[in-house]
């Protein structure tokens, strides 16, 4: 292990979070979204090999408030429909 980094892959706790590691990823565009706005194969896949190549905090791509008005393309999640919300849980 890096000895500028000695806490890197310590746990860490924020709020009543608890993250097995501090590495994040950061949120990405990638269009890997459906049209409606629910988790695609594709998308799932995606998030899935992040967390399981270590990453202690995924922070999930751009979506508009109010969807699908203020959508900046046709491949964006929507979060505003509870349905959407849960259509990627593995």
């Amino acid at each position: 292990m890096n000895k500028n980094y000695p806490n890197l892959f310590s746990p860490l706790t924020v709020g009543n979070i608890r993250l097995k590691n501090r590495i994040a990823m950061s949120a990405m565009h990638t269009c890997y979204f459906n049209t409606d706005g629910t988790v695609s194969p594709k998308a799932r896949a995606h998030y899935i090999e992040r967390a399981r190549g270590g990453v202690g905090l995924i922070v999930t791509e751009v979506a508009s408030m109010e969807w699908p008005i203020g959508r900046g393309s046709k491949r964006e999640p929507r979060y505003n429909d509870p349905t959407c919300r849960t259509s990627g849980r593995t």
